[in-house]
């Protein structure tokens, strides 16, 4: 998962690079071995998900075609700290997602708390 001090390396990971380029080097960020998969992790990344690939479903038609990656995660790697009490800590994170368009982002701090309602009886 990317925090916010990662936004700009992953953005630059995100360009279009010929085969064959290590996007890890390029963008400065440091390689680590993976305890269950081939593919290394980030080491700057707060959280880590190791996983393996289930199924890939191919959405929409080019220019605008789209890719959903379902996997199953196999380990994860969190970092203290970011932890509060045994839970990741959301502030602490500093998590930002893309959302639906490729250049628009957010983050996780804003954040608010609903308690789960009853089961009717």
């Amino acid at each position: 998962m990317v925090d916010e001090h990662l936004a700009e390396a992953m953005n630059q990971a995100s360009a279009d690079y010929p085969p064959g380029v290590d996007e890890i080097k390029e963008t400065g960020l440091t390689a680590l071995r993976s305890e269950k998969v081939r593919s290394p992790r980030i080491a700057e990344a707060p959280i880590s998900l190791e996983c393996k690939l289930m199924q890939i479903l191919e959405l929409g038609t080019s220019p605008n075609r789209s890719s959903i990656v379902f996997g199953e995660i196999l380990l994860v790697h969190i970092k203290d700290e970011i932890m509060t009490k045994g839970e990741i800590d959301p502030l602490k994170a500093k998590i930002i997602g893309r959302l639906g368009d490729t250049n628009t982002y957010c983050r996780t701090v804003d954040i608010f708390e609903m308690k789960r309602p009853q089961t009717p009886q």
